[in-house]
């Protein structure tokens, strides 16, 4: 190795395993940042998955189409976590 040359860098793979099939996720704060890579890790393990948004509609459907682009389901459901009233239609949104 010379002076200017870096190492290759080696990333394991590893077989996403489906151990939440049949089970189902609520991520508040879905379309973006941790919350958004949480949802789209819950999809891929087999969650059906509640995507949850506050005001970026289309950020959040992006979320939904790459969960369900994986072979997952997802939904958007829009509400701001702070107001009692919107958290419970969002429960209820969910586990219809």
């Amino acid at each position: 190795m010379t002076k200017n040359t870096k190492p290759r860098i080696a990333i394991p793979t590893c077989r996403i395993r489906r151990c939440l099939e049949g089970q189902v996720a609520l991520v508040t704060g879905a379309s973006s940042g941790i919350g958004r890579a949480i949802a789209i890790a819950l999809g891929q393990a087999g969650a059906a998955v509640g995507v949850n948004y506050g005001g970026n509609a289309s950020a959040a459907d992006a979320v939904v189409a790459e969960i369900r682009d994986g072979g997952g389901q997802a939904i958007t459901v829009q509400a701001d976590v702070s107001d009692e009233q919107q958290v419970v239609a969002m429960f209820e949104a969910v586990t219809a």
